[in-house]
């Protein structure tokens, strides 16, 4: 079975800014995603151009200083 149907089940709006983990720092990013990204975030890039591992459900305290510093 090579489609996700919870994915394509999910809505893929509205995007709203959330928190992410990428790479393998503990820095917490910020990311523009719909909910659908929450279960798979792997298309995703946050806004210093990481790709996204996980998007949190939760706000979290930002602590990367490129994605803080962008509108």
């Amino acid at each position: 079975m090579a489609e996700n149907l919870t994915k394509r089940g999910s809505p893929v709006t509205p995007v709203t800014e959330r928190t992410a983990r990428a790479g393998e720092d503990d820095r917490v990013h910020l990311v523009d995603a719909a909910p659908v990204d929450v279960v798979d975030p792997a298309r995703l890039r946050t806004r210093c151009g990481m790709g996204v591992l996980e998007v949190f459900n939760s706000p979290q305290e930002v602590t990367c200083i490129r994605c803080a510093s962008r509108p």
